[in-house]
């Protein structure tokens, strides 16, 4: 296995202590937003719904088809899609303060029958072979200390046939060693975002015939600005207000370098039949 900054417990324990602060802070979904040119006007709550739809329609799913999310934070993307397309959707997490959240958002959008949240680890997943017709990676491999078992993984539970579609961030610029403020070292389970012919290599690495690479680099753009905005007058509360803290303080740092550095991209792949 690759050498990692940080283990799976890790992670979990990141987002187990977090998952009031990302709540407060981002709202129902953790991760980037689209801001399509018909909807300019749109916040980070809009633009996070359009780029789970965007993703949606790219999975292809329908009824009576079986949806794996890895990695499903709190549940608003699973329950979008499955209102949207009928589809069954089984999310996993690690983080097990967010199941309780992610089950009350299936509710709460009516797909309670079509939604189900479990604790698994991605890298070793506790399904049979074939299990799945299609699967969705949002913004979950920048945090798998094994990408390539990760998706040797995902790649076994899914059927022939099945589609893939990860959305995720990539390299577009090196980081000059020495210019990431101390605030931003070690404070997110994350790694350094590969660059894109690399990422996509490790999906075709895996097995995957890759189909498509949908640069959402201009599209996703505003989200930094977005979140920025979003934590500036967030005040940590309950038991774990410091690491929340920390988090606040190094995010404007983070999203600097991911503006300089970091582009964002939404690659579509699929299994031989």
């Amino acid at each position: 296995m690759p050498e990692t900054a940080f283990t799976a417990d890790e992670v979990a324990l990141f987002y187990d202590r977090l998952e009031e602060f990302f709540s407060a802070v981002l709202g129902e979904s953790i991760h980037y937003g689209y801001w399509p040119a018909d909807d300019p006007g749109a916040d980070l709550s809009r633009a996070q719904d359009h780029l789970t739809r965007l993703l949606g329609g790219k999975l292809g799913t329908g009824a009576g088809e079986h949806l794996l999310d890895v990695g499903c934070g709190t549940g608003r993307p699973a329950a979008l899609i499955a209102g949207d397309t009928g589809c069954t959707i089984t999310g996993i997490t690690i983080s097990g303060n967010q199941l309780a959240p992610a089950a009350r958002r299936a509710r709460d959008l009516g797909v309670a029958d079509q939604v189900s949240f479990q604790w698994a680890d991605a890298m070793a997943m506790p399904f049979a072979d074939g299990s799945f017709d299609a699967a969705l990676a949002l913004e979950s491999l920048l945090h798998m200390p094994d990408k390539e078992q990760a998706l040797a993984e995902i790649r076994r539970v899914l059927r022939p046939g099945a589609r893939l579609v990860v959305a995720d961030f990539f390299e577009t610029s090196p980081i000059p060693p020495g210019t990431v403020p101390e605030t931003a070292i070690g404070v997110l389970p994350n790694h350094v975002p590969p660059p894109l012919d690399e990422l996509t290599g490790v999906v075709a690495g895996a097995g995957f015939t890759v189909t498509e690479v949908h640069d959402l680099t201009a599209d996703a753009h505003r989200s930094g600005e977005a979140i920025l905005a979003a934590i500036h007058d967030y005040r940590p509360r309950g038991g774990d207000g410091r690491i929340a803290e920390q988090v606040q303080q190094a995010i404007p740092a983070i999203v600097e370098h991911a503006h300089e550095h970091t582009g964002y991209v939404a690659i579509t792949a699929e299994v031989a039949r």
